[in-house]
């Protein structure tokens, strides 16, 4: 199909033509660009005008479900940080009691016929 003001080829599906802005079929539904004002046909994805996209959709959706995801993560790690931290201390400390033999036991010694591999 070619656009009846400029002759360009264009696809079936356009509702515009994307080298002049020509409307090739009906009503088109009309948007202001978010940067110069002008008024441009809604699927544009670059004004004719100021050559920038007119819209942020998609754009802003994109950042809200980031800003969420972060949140979420962050709370998330700081839950499973806090009752994480404390437990891992405790078993550093049990374990450093264990080796240094103040547990009530001696602590355990090296002998060549213990040690793996031999």
């Amino acid at each position: 199909m070619k656009c009846p003001e400029c002759g360009t080829k264009v696809s079936r599906d356009n509702a515009i033509c994307p080298n002049c802005g020509a409307v090739l079929r009906g009503r088109v539904a009309m948007v202001r660009c978010r940067i110069c004002g002008a008024r441009v046909p809604r699927g544009v994805h670059i004004c004719p005008q100021c050559g920038r996209p007119p819209t942020l959709r998609g754009r802003v959706g994109l950042l809200a479900l980031s800003i969420v995801l972060g949140i979420v993560l962050g709370v998330g790690v700081y839950v499973a940080g806090h009752s994480y931290v404390p437990d891992l201390r405790y078993r550093l400390g049990v374990l450093l009691i264990q080796e240094s033999g103040m547990g009530g036991e001696p602590a355990p010694t090296l002998t060549p016929e213990g040690t793996p591999g031999s």
